[in-house]
């Protein structure tokens, strides 16, 4: 009667529980309680006026992803709305993650990133990550490894007029090393999928919940710093200044290069296809993504 008792508990705890079951995942590990002493950097940006950074973790570091490879990654969706109300231009100049390292383990040092921002597609968070708006890649030391939570400054800070993901991808490594684990938060979503959190391998995109299974984990510990109504935001491509990306930018730039017209001003903005000159490729980039839906003007 006992013995039945405890398999009836047994069964209940591991087969009814999905918790529980999530504890045991491949490919998760709880971070080690004498570890998890974080620091989070408070000083993201400068006491500057609008300064803000954006997040959606609780702040408490509590789940590490194992057995990544090159290829994978998390996207996690941020809103500068969070910020203010009106928010934009956004200046996006900085991104903060945790790389954390199991005890005993023999992990790759340094570890190759690529830091990724991207719309979302269609303009809605849950049909995942969009096409690429900027991106740049970095070396990761082992000085930068958990529980420090590391800021990586972007070689050209991004201005954007909406939400978008962010995204951590790991680059290629050798193929017997081990690498750093990105961190999640503590809470554990109950009720439906918020979208806000997105994890890629070779097959794709999947939502948290495709890929965790429900309740999924928490959310990813990738954080972006930078500044709303930022005076120094000009928006890529609109070399007329009207506050716009639009065929008139397209004429602008015409008649800048080939009739004497008046020079961009900032010139960078008119770069729009990020070569180091500003030229026909340009005016042809910006026409693809105006009428052919080609990529995003990023400067």
């Amino acid at each position: 009667m006992i013995e039945g008792g405890i398999w009836l508990i047994l069964y209940i705890v591991f087969v009814f529980n999905p918790l529980a079951n999530l504890v045991e995942k491949s490919g998760l590990v709880r971070i080690q309680h004498e570890k998890r002493s974080y620091t989070l950097i408070q000083d993201y940006t400068s006491l500057r006026s609008g300064s803000c950074v954006i997040f959606n973790d609780d702040g408490i570091p509590y789940n590490a992803i194992t057995d990544s490879d090159s290829g994978m990654g998390i996207a996690a969706y941020m809103d500068p709305r969070m910020c203010s109300s009106e928010p934009y231009l956004f200046k996006i100049t900085n991104v903060h993650l945790y790389l954390y390292v199991p005890f005993g383990s023999d992990y790759l040092w340094p570890v190759n990133i690529q830091v990724n921002i991207r719309e979302t597609l269609e303009g809605d968070k849950c049909n995942g990550p969009g096409p690429i708006l900027c991106s740049q890649n970095f070396s990761i030391p082992s000085d930068s490894a958990y529980p420090k939570m590391m800021k990586l400054s972007l070689a050209s800070p991004y201005c954007i007029d909406c939400p978008f993901f962010l995204e951590i991808v790991y680059l290629s490594h050798r193929e017997d090393s081990i690498l750093p684990c990105l961190v999640t938060d503590e809470a554990v979503t109950t009720g439906p999928d918020t979208c806000n959190n997105w994890f890629l391998d070779n097959l794709g995109y999947h939502s948290w919940v495709e890929y965790w299974g429900y309740p999924p984990i928490g959310d990813a510990f990738i954080r972006a710093s930078g500044y709303t109504n930022d005076p120094e935001c000009e928006l890529c491509g609109d070399a007329n200044r009207d506050g716009f990306t639009d065929i008139g930018d397209v004429i602008y730039l015409i008649n800048y290069l080939y009739k004497n017209g008046p020079i961009p001003n900032p010139l960078w903005v008119a770069d729009i296809n990020i070569d180091g000159v500003v030229d026909v490729g340009d005016v042809v980039y910006l026409i693809n993504y105006l009428f052919k839906s080609g990529p995003e003007p990023c400067c």
